[in-house]
């Protein structure tokens, strides 16, 4: 939906051979968050383990303290709001509801949820560390921007370390 877009209710129509059809009402909601992953569940995610990327997968592993970089759409306005079609300047347009993150059943607060620097404005980027305690394999992920939560069944891939 373009961040031009507010309210909690739009008219929509459809067009279709150059027809329209009569327009309708819809429903808004601020956010509604989904993880990229593959069809397996894994995030499409990069590691970043002493100051080194690596995508994130059972070869890759994170270990305890390390940070993972979570890839999102659909995660609502930002603060500044952000412009259909620009690029995201450094770091700087963060979601602006409220974001938490589940790792392996375990709540932590980002270090940074906003837009992804350098990437068109819509895709988000949350930089979470890994908490420790973790049992090593693939550990399910979720983010709640709001009070809406991701889709199920996604995973990274720690070490248990």
């Amino acid at each position: 939906m373009p961040y031009e877009v507010s309210g909690s209710q739009v008219q929509v129509f459809v067009k279709y051979n150059g027809d329209l059809s009569a327009t309708f009402p819809a429903s808004l909601a601020t956010a509604v968050p989904a993880i990229f992953a593959d069809l397996s569940g894994q995030a499409a995610a990069i590691n970043i383990q002493n100051g080194l990327y690596a995508y994130n997968n059972a070869a890759h592993p994170l270990n305890a303290g390390d940070y993972v970089e979570l890839y999102l759409t659909g995660t609502g306005q930002t603060n500044p709001p952000s412009v259909d079609g620009q690029l995201t300047p450094d770091a700087n347009e963060l979601v602006a509801a409220t974001v938490t993150v589940t790792i392996g059943g375990k709540t932590v607060k980002p270090s940074y949820a906003g837009g992804a620097p350098g990437i068109v404005a819509g895709l988000t980027q949350v930089n979470v560390q890994i908490p420790s305690g973790l049992a090593a394999g693939a550990v399910a992920v979720s983010v709640q921007v709001g009070n809406v939560a991701t889709q199920p069944g996604v995973t990274i891939a720690v070490s248990g370390k």
